[in-house]
């Protein structure tokens, strides 16, 4: 095992868990240094498009909590990079938060991306073996300096 990853189904804990900003990655992947990763045309639109994307969703995000309602992402968040941009969106107007973090194997990982493979098949070029360990050589465990309400769940 390479360590915990952000992701899969976590939907019923967010749910019961206190705090207004909440965080999962459920499938996503997530790339620190895109660089270093033989991109495929699927993976860098991919990047390309998330990067666009990033402040508005963070406008939307504090927008609404600022308004009381509770916000539940779900984002790649697999580096120290893409969880700064979380932190920023929660610290930046003063909401609680919380970081859900599975700590799994690798082969769980994988058996839901072939689940996931068969009930969609449009990811069928990107949810794979391979797209995983090309993006998962850069996952770091979140850490305590980090400021996060992480809650690990196994």
């Amino acid at each position: 095992m390479k360590g915990g990853r952000f992701g899969g189904s976590v939907c019923e804990q967010v749910l019961r868990h206190n705090g207004r900003l909440r965080a999962s990655s459920g499938g996503g992947f997530g790339v620190r240094r895109i660089h270093d990763i033989p991109a495929t045309p699927e993976l860098r639109d991919y990047i390309t498009y998330a990067r666009l994307l990033k402040s508005p969703i963070k406008k939307l995000a504090q927008s609404i909590l600022a308004t009381g309602v509770d916000v539940v992402m779900d984002f790649p968040a697999n580096t120290i990079s893409q969880r700064e941009w979380f932190r920023q969106i929660y610290s930046e107007i003063g909401a609680p938060h919380s970081l859900f973090y599975l700590e799994v194997s690798d082969d769980v990982f994988l058996r839901q991306i072939a689940k996931r493979r068969l009930e969609q098949p449009n990811r069928l070029k990107t949810d794979t073996a391979e797209m995983f360990e090309a993006v998962t050589k850069f996952f770091v465990a979140p850490s305590f300096e980090e400021g996060l309400n992480v809650i690990k769940t196994i």
